[in-house]
């Protein structure tokens, strides 16, 4: 996989697994940030530990704090 600059970069797989996950969606300015619909349910993540959850029913298109 390569980076933004064109040079490869190694990821790692998470040690954690979620079974009803339908979307997902990276924030665009901190690379901490993450957000994720699991059911009717959205979560928000910062460094892999969820701070928020939100009961709601939508696709995540835009995300940035």
């Amino acid at each position: 996989m390569t980076g933004a600059d064109g040079k490869e970069v190694q990821g790692e797989q998470l040690s954690y697994e979620r079974k009803d996950v339908w979307d997902m969606k990276w924030a665009e300015d901190n690379p901490e940030l993450f957000a994720m619909m699991e059911k009717t349910r959205m979560y928000i993540f910062r460094n892999m530990e969820p701070e928020v959850i939100v009961t709601i029913v939508n696709n995540c298109h835009c995300f940035g704090l």
